[in-house]
């Protein structure tokens, strides 16, 4: 019952959100809802950590991770927004955003930094890299090349 009411609670908060990620500002969560939703998990699950510090941890953390989205919202592709920001999801979390944001940063840097100067070989699949370092293509081949 209180998970239904936890669950109920969530998509409530998830429908209210205003924003979608490719708007002008960051969607906003509630995270005094999350952070309480947060501490009613934790408590059910009979956790020997005190839920007052299971709240605000939460709320540091999310207000964390708000802050430095915000910092580099305009810098964001509106394609990792649209594939990380998700205002609709479940339980939505800025920490969630900014993880999936800081990895997509990452493995772009590190395609754009293998590829640089290296002539890539034409082994299947082969996969085309722009030069900011996100996939532009993936050529398959056929199976009866390599079949006996």
């Amino acid at each position: 019952m209180v998970v239904a009411a936890a669950t109920s609670t969530l998509l409530g908060l998830a429908a209210d959100l205003s924003a979608h990620a490719r708007d002008a500002d960051v969607p906003m969560i509630n995270l005094d809802q999350r952070c309480r939703d947060s501490q009613r998990v934790m408590e059910m699950l009979g956790t020997q950590t005190a839920l007052a510090d299971v709240f605000q941890g939460c709320k540091n953390g999310e207000e964390q991770a708000l802050k430095q989205i915000r910092e580099e919202w305009s810098k964001i592709p509106s394609s990792v927004k649209a594939r990380c920001i998700a205002p609709m999801e479940f339980s939505p979390s800025y920490i969630e955003w900014q993880s999936c944001v800081e990895v997509d940063r990452d493995v772009r840097q590190i395609r754009k930094e293998s590829t640089a100067g290296i002539a890539a070989p034409k082994i299947c699949p082969v996969i085309e890299i722009r030069q900011d370092g996100s996939v532009s293509s993936v050529l398959a081949c056929e199976l009866s090349k390599f079949r006996r």
